[in-house]
């Protein structure tokens, strides 16, 4: 019985060599959804052969095992992160090492941005087209949209929506776009709307009773330029 405890006692400590792992905590890091974040190389001490690392992010991506630190990442998404960092080496006295390194990443949120394109000179009842786009450094984030003519009128089916405008008039037209962390962007285009031209033929005539004598003419008007 003595000998198996022994031996027992024996296994423990070759296991505790072979993997000497111990948890060290480090300073939290900070920055925006879409940045590259870098983290710290820990510093395991000590002389070690055939390094290996491995970065957990906390986002459900890892480096796997590296022969060189990969200690760099961005996020898509605002949030708090518990990142697990391990390094793993050939300790001089024979034996494999396993450190464990823990940071707290925290990650806020960056508003998403809006373009509404250049702005336009239009006429009454012209069917206009506008081409608008948006983006968002966090491109986990969910987009909503919406247009607001300026007019009474919106719409969020398209960002290359048709419109009519129906009186004359500048019109600031804005296309609105929000996140699902609460963040806005917007982008005004400017829509100078005008009185379309009429006839522009050359000659123009209207067929009229010239007095009282039962005689029919013709008036005709010329353009000769504007």
């Amino acid at each position: 019985m003595r000998a198996h405890k022994l031996a027992l006692a024996i296994m423990v400590v070759l296991v505790a060599q072979v993997f000497g792992a111990y948890d060290a905590w480090s300073s939290p890091i900070s920055g925006d959804e879409g940045d590259t974040l870098l983290f710290p190389v820990p510093d395991p001490g000590g002389s070690y052969t055939n390094e290996r690392w491995n970065y957990s992010w906390g986002d459900g991506t890892s480096t796997g095992w590296q022969s060189t630190p990969v200690n760099s990442h961005a996020y898509g998404d605002n949030g708090d992160y518990a990142v697990h960092v391990q390094h793993m080496g050939w300790h001089p006295f024979g034996y494999w090492e396993l450190h464990d390194y823990y940071y707290d990443a925290t990650v806020a949120n960056v508003d998403p941005s809006a373009n509404a394109g250049p702005d336009q000179d239009v006429t009454v009842g012209q069917l206009v087209l506008f081409g608008g786009s948006i983006s968002d450094p966090g491109w986990l984030d969910t987009l909503h949209y919406e247009w607001d003519f300026d007019d009474g009128t919106t719409t969020g089916a398209s960002l290359s929506p048709t419109h009519t405008f129906a009186g004359v008039g500048i019109y600031d037209v804005t296309l609105t776009v929000w996140d699902d962390d609460g963040g806005v962007g917007s982008d005004t285009v400017v829509i100078r709307c005008s009185e379309a031209q009429g006839d522009d033929s050359p000659e123009s005539s209207t067929w009229v009773l010239l007095g009282f004598t039962g005689v029919v003419g013709r008036v005709v008007r010329r353009r000769w330029g504007r």
